[in-house]
């Protein structure tokens, strides 16, 4: 499936357009990056799903996991929200 590398990569994205949305001067191309990010964090989300139903990972650790994708998109979600996204 290439699981692993998608996730890998996804997760990478999600810290990597936050900086550099913080990394640009208009709102408007940070808030732009900050989107890219959280499509990105729904893909980790959707990818750890994938990965428990294949049995890739223990249900404790996708509730682990989750719960820290979750934490990782509230966190995200704090940097849209002024912007009305």
């Amino acid at each position: 499936y290439g699981l692993t590398s998608q996730l890998k990569r996804a997760s990478a994205s999600i810290a990597s357009n936050i900086a550099e949305g913080f990394g640009r001067s208009s709102t408007k191309v940070n808030k732009h990056f900050w989107i890219i990010a959280d499509g990105s964090c729904y893909e980790v989300k959707n990818q750890l799903i994938i990965a428990k139903d294949l049995q890739f990972i223990t249900k404790l650790e996708y509730k682990v996991l989750l719960h820290k994708a979750n934490s990782t998109y509230k966190l995200l979600y704090g940097l849209l929200r002024p912007h009305n996204v």
